[in-house]
């Protein structure tokens, strides 16, 4: 097996650049990036700048974490803005008040989505499709969501037990797995501010 050995560690941060109008703007160019971009968008530089100097990159993959405290909301076709929120006892819905649930979400591989004040608890489905929270599982594949990016912070949340996405249904504040089809009810603005 070949050993590594570190001769220089490359030095990495995000800096600000000042333009002439006197704002400031982040290295990735506009001052606002979702926290699920940044670690992906970071290690990826990371890796890339360690493979053009030659030197090893130990770095964890962004594949294998959560994004904590994050609202998962959508807009319906008339611009309402509906976010998931827990209502007790293990139920959760959606809601188009200004409050919600803040969740640990997985970036790009399947995982849990948990609830984040308690991330012994997670968003699952079954095989009647509905959604609610139990206590996560590792043997429970209805509790592994994989997130599908649509667009800068949304997503789909595809769950392969039941071979659907996350959904809210329609005429209702219910949630349930249906067919993956893009409609605006399955399409998830991942953020840490309400929309």
């Amino acid at each position: 097996m070949e050993s590594l050995t570190r001769t220089e560690e490359p030095s990495f941060r995000a800096t600000q650049i000042s333009q002439t109008n006197g704002s400031s703007k982040d290295h990735i160019g506009n001052g606002k990036v979702s926290p699920m971009r940044l670690k992906y968008r970071l290690a990826a530089f990371a890796c890339a700048a360690a493979m053009a100097t030659g030197t090893s990159a130990l770095v964890a993959s962004p594949a294998l974490a959560n994004v904590d405290n994050q609202t998962m909301c959508f807009k319906d076709s008339s611009g309402t803005v509906w976010c998931i929120e827990e209502t007790g006892s293990g139920a959760i819905q959606v809601d188009d008040s200004i409050t919600a649930t803040y969740f640990n979400v997985p970036e790009t591989v399947s995982g849990y989505i948990t609830v984040s004040a308690d991330p012994t608890t997670c968003v699952t489905t079954g095989s009647g499709k509905g959604v609610n929270l139990a206590t996560c599982n590792k043997n429970n594949n209805y509790q592994q969501w994989i997130p599908t990016p649509i667009s800068g912070d949304k997503y789909e949340f595809y769950n392969a037990s039941v071979n659907g996405c996350l959904h809210a249904a329609a005429g209702g504040t219910a949630l349930n797995v249906y067919t993956c089809n893009g409609d605006t009810n399955e399409i998830w603005y991942v953020s840490p501010n309400i929309l």
